[in-house]
């Protein structure tokens, strides 16, 4: 018989032992990574929750309150309601807690500031609150949220890292403001309700802050005077204001408060609080740190005077305005006299005299003994090389400011600025002038020509700067424009008395409408630079007309039928051409902008066909007389005598005082111009002549006694040829 063996597919018990070793050993490691994890995740979260009630402390100090409808986590009806206890403090500059007047017990005043603490989380956030007003603790047990009430912030922290404060460990004068505080968790705190009186004594808080800010002030001396006696306590750093006394007998005690710089408390003028508290044991003003008498220092304006030099610049098409602090070894005087037109505030005369290097431009009005009390002035500036400023002013918290009010609605500090002029009569303008182009330029001779000068006292160019004073017509110039191999051209005009002025700039291109500079300049002692490029069509325009002649050579005989071109110089194009008449004259035949000019004069063919190139600046109707140096040609020949019947004669002495002369004429022949008489010499049978012209058109008139006169038709002589004469005997 066949048996099959039978399989087993369990553990066997040590595999299973095994196993649950391994699982064991995982968890082990693992329970406290996860934990670790979760309780980080924990942390964090409570963290956040400890930030965000810190918000809320905040926010209720600030906030303006708007309707119980704004906030529907808050209870609305009753005397008590929660919205009444949050709206009857919040948004006054305090924190929740403040001004909690201690009951039967201090745990009654720490519950009442938590109250407050817990009433803001829930008008503000969606954190959960119990009815008893706390907010949910932290989950590790070790741990609770404190609310520090007289700083407004909240932390997580260990309880058992929490410092605490008593009657027996309170120093006259000193005050730990970490020692005040209550749990948001559950119930207790430190330190609130500190004070009362025993055996005929009390304590006494005074928490000094800065007018108009809130913020608390360090180093101020703060006495108390209790008949004979006074205590005195300096307010320190990280205190937030505040100091204590204790050992205060029962009855009337003066605070007093001094800080330099600041008008000291109390003053019947400045200050609406007297000053003056009684201790007793049914509780006061000031009788514990979270009902503390406080003080409201009034200092002075905390702003300060900034001296600038402002700078007026006109830029191609545009004015801008920039201001540039002086921080020149000067001394600037500021005096504020009492304005006694105005009324309001407590104004007291103040004089300040800084140094401008030393202190970067800027006078603080609260510093060292010196103080502007609030009020109205009339503010005088001075400082040496500039005029005398002078504004009526308002001195507030956080600065000066002019009756147009500038700055209002400033929440912090701030400059008033200054801007110095300079002294009436001494200003100038200033800037930059930018050519229309190298061909063109303000200064010197364009380039780009060639030729000789056509009208000789026009060769260069000469421009300067004009500011014409409308009021009173006097002119004021700048030098005249030196050489630029760029095209800009700096210029300053000084010693302008304030004014409005008219900006030119005089040169012969006649810029009468100068595109990209301003049409008038007004001077009142601040910095003017003006600068701008010239363009074409700030050129005025002017015309071209005259005379082409022959020189010397030619007899100073008009030259007609000359065809010109005028191509302001860098155009590109030609600009105006002409043609001379008869008589050698020629006009434009279209006004011309002024400026530079390639005269280009193309001689007839019949006359030579000569190109002549000349330089010319048309600076308004030139009208002038080019004498063209046309090269003259020569002209040879023969006189032969021929009898009337056309057989030349051969007998000597036949020629007798022969005279050969030739008469330039117009093209058409109908305007005479001069003659030329030509050198003839020997006779009888023949006579030479030679003679000098100008190429043209001329009439030959051949004379000789007993011989008929020869005069030729009108002919074309262009080149030095020969030319015989044939005479006729009469």
């Amino acid at each position: 018989m066949n048996r099959k063996n039978k399989v087993n597919s369990g553990f066997t018990l040590t595999e299973l032992l095994i196993v649950i070793a391994i699982i064991a050993i995982l968890a082990t490691v693992a329970i406290p990574v996860i934990s670790g994890l979760m309780k980080k995740g924990t942390d964090t979260s409570e963290d956040v929750n400890a930030a965000l009630y810190t918000s809320i402390m905040q926010k209720y100090a600030s906030e303006d309150i708007s309707s119980a409808a704004q906030y529907p986590r808050l209870t609305a009806t009753g005397a008590n309601s929660e919205y009444s206890i949050f709206a009857a403090k919040a948004g006054k500059g305090t924190f929740p807690g403040y001004n909690i007047i201690a009951g039967s017990s201090n745990s009654d005043v720490l519950a009442q500031i938590r109250k407050e603490a817990v009433i803001a989380i829930k008008a503000y956030s969606d954190a959960a609150v119990s009815d008893e007003y706390f907010v949910s603790a932290p989950a590790d047990s070790e741990y609770e949220y404190v609310y520090y009430y007289l700083t407004g912030q909240v932390k997580k922290m260990k309880s058992a890292d929490l410092i605490t404060t008593s009657a027996s460990d309170y120093l006259n004068g000193v005050i730990n403001i970490d020692e005040y505080w209550v749990y948001l968790s559950r119930d207790g705190g430190s330190g609130a309700a500190l004070g009362g009186v025993a055996n005929g004594e009390g304590h006494m808080f005074v928490q000094v802050l800065q007018f108009g800010t809130g913020e608390p002030i360090d180093g101020a001396q703060v006495t108390l005077i209790s008949g004979a006696r006074s205590y005195t306590a300096i307010t320190r750093a990280g205190q937030n204001g505040f100091v204590g006394f204790s050992g205060i007998p029962e009855g009337s005690v003066l605070v007093c408060v001094a800080y330099q710089g600041a008008i000291s408390f109390p003053h019947s003028v400045y200050y609406s609080k007297s000053g003056e508290v009684v201790i007793s044991a049914s509780g006061y003003e000031g009788c514990q740190m979270n009902s503390p008498y406080v003080v409201e220092l009034k200092l002075g304006s905390l702003g300060s005077l900034g001296f600038y030099e402002e700078t007026l610049t006109w830029d191609n098409g545009a004015w801008s305005e920039t201001k540039t602090k002086i921080t020149d070894n000067i001394s600037v005087t500021s005096d504020f006299r009492i304005n006694t037109s105005k009324t309001g505030g407590f104004p007291r005369a103040e004089s300040y005299i800084s140094n401008m290097r030393t202190t970067g431009g800027v006078q603080q009005l609260l510093e060292g003994d010196k103080y502007l009390t609030y009020g109205h002035y009339k503010l005088t500036v001075s400082s040496y090389g500039y005029r005398t400023y002078r504004e009526d002013v308002q001195s507030g918290v956080y600065g000066i400011d002019n009756y147009s009010g500038r700055y209002t609605g400033f929440t912090s500090p701030y400059e008033f600025q200054i801007v110095m002029r300079s002294p009436v009569g001494q200003s100038g303008v200033s800037g930059v002038v930018a050519w229309e182009s190298a061909y063109q330029p303000l200064y010197g001779t364009g380039s780009g020509l060639t030729g000789s000068w056509a009208i000789y006292t026009n060769q260069t160019v000469n421009a300067r700067v004009r500011l014409t004073n409308k009021l009173t017509g006097a002119s004021y110039y700048s030098g005249y424009f030196g050489y630029s191999s760029t095209g800009n051209y700096s210029y300053s005009v000084s010693g302008l008395p304030d004014g409005e002025y008219l900006f030119n700039i005089d040169s012969p291109y006649g810029l009468t409408n100068l595109t990209n500079f301003p049409d008038t300049v007004t001077i009142d002692g601040r910095q003017v630079v003006v600068s701008g490029s010239v363009l074409r069509d700030d050129a005025g325009y002017g015309s071209a007309k005259g005379k082409l002649t022959y020189d010397y050579r030619g007899n100073y005989d008009p030259i007609p039928g000359v065809v010109g071109t005028l191509t302001r110089n860098g155009d590109g194009y030609v600009s105006a051409t002409f043609t001379t008449d008869n008589n050698g004259q020629f006009s434009s035949s279209t006004t011309l902008k002024r400026g530079f000019y390639q005269l280009t004069l193309n001689l007839p063919t019949a006359l030579g066909g000569t190109t002549y190139y000349y330089r010319l600046f048309i600076a308004g109707d030139e009208n002038f007389t080019l004498q063209l140096p046309v090269s003259p040609i020569t002209l040879t020949g023969n006189v032969y005598p021929f009898d009337y019947e056309g057989y030349l004669l051969s007998k000597a002495g036949t020629l007798s005082n022969v005279s050969v002369v030739f008469t330039r004429v117009s093209s058409d022949g109908k305007t005479e111009y001069s003659k030329c008489t030509a050198a003839v010499y020997g006779s009888g049978v023949n006579a030479e002549y030679s003679v000098s012209l100008m190429p043209g058109y001329y009439y030959a008139t051949v004379k000789s006694i007993c011989f008929d006169d020869y005069i030729s038709a009108r002919v074309n002589i262009q080149t030095s040829s020969i030319r015989n004469f044939y005479m006729y005997v009469d």
